[in-house]
């Protein structure tokens, strides 16, 4: 994304005073590729070169989606909803030296896959699957990637059973 389209994608397309179409419409113009009855409240923020979000799913207020300049591929599948604070993280830092602890960057796509429901205030790490059905309780921290049909909550998310 350039500039222009950064400001146009989380300044204009987000914001309170636009509709919600003519948001999509903004983030398409933008390389996003959004499927059909997708929902995407306002105040969403990307951060992202990539992203990819299929037919009939919802991202509430105030997510955030970042890569840091590093081009990890978002990937939301259909029929995902995504609840209210959630942060997809597709890069972070491996453990530097005393001088800088954030050493070398990380990078990894993210993949929510079919079905699934991401609770509120969910952060999710470079590199992780959600995998086709999976639930993600509120407030989880999901470092790896998930098994089909199971639902996953704390921090590091862990399973708790099959759905």
């Amino acid at each position: 994304m350039n500039s222009f389209q950064r400001f146009a994608v989380n300044k204009i397309a987000g914001s309170d005073f636009i509709s919600r179409n003519l948001g999509i419409n903004i983030l398409k113009w933008s390389g996003f590729k959004i499927g059909k009855n997708v929902l995407i409240r306002q105040h969403v923020f990307f951060d992202s070169n990539s992203v990819e979000i299929g037919n009939g799913s919802f991202i509430n207020r105030f997510c955030s989606f970042q890569d840091g300049g590093h081009n990890a591929k978002l990937t939301i599948g259909q029929q995902v909803a995504i609840g209210p604070n959630c942060v997809f993280l597709g890069s972070s830092h491996e453990l530097g030296d005393a001088k800088r602890r954030a050493g070398k960057a990380i990078v990894g796509d993210i993949t929510i896959e079919n079905g699934c429901w991401i609770g509120g205030n969910v952060t999710i790490l470079p590199g992780v699957v959600i995998s086709e059905g999976c639930i993600i309780g509120a407030g989880s921290v999901v470092t790896k990637n998930t098994e089909k049909n199971s639902l996953y909550v704390g921090v590091p998310a862990k399973k708790v059973r099959n759905l």
